[in-house]
Order: structure tokens, then sequence, then C-alpha cells
């Protein structure tokens, strides 16, 4: 399924997908994984907020992050 969250800065976008990836982490660890397309500069932060919120659930391996930076292009 492919969903887009849009919004303004603050409007809890980031949030809202947090907190979805990690209930269905929770509920369905070794699940299809999930592929989360980021802009460049978020990656590590998002990394680390699933680190933070997901360490005593056993991680998010099957969570893959990507990143696109449309300067590369």
């Amino acid at each position: 399924m492919l969903e887009f969250i849009i919004g303004r800065a603050g409007s809890g976008k980031t949030t809202a997908c947090l907190n979805a990836i990690k209930e269905k982490l929770i509920h369905s660890p070794t699940g299809k994984p999930l592929v989360i397309l980021l802009p460049d500069h978020m990656t590590f932060a998002i990394e680390r907020q699933l680190a933070l919120e997901l360490k005593d659930y056993g991680g998010f391996t099957s969570c893959l992050l990507y990143t696109s930076d449309a300067a590369d292009e």
C-alpha cells in the first residue's frame, strides 16, 4: 500500500508516520518489510527515533529506510 501524508510543518506528519510504523512492527515484527522513503536530511533522525522507540521490541530490522535526494539527479 502506498500512502502519502501531507501537511504543513508542525502538523504531526512525522509523528503519525512513526506511530504507524511502531504499531505495525510491534504487532508483526517478522511480517512484510515496511519501505520508508525519506529526504536525505531526515534519514539519521528517523533511524535514531525508531531505535529509541523500539529498543524494547527488538528494533526495526523489517523496516527499510531509503533516501532520495532530487539534487543528485
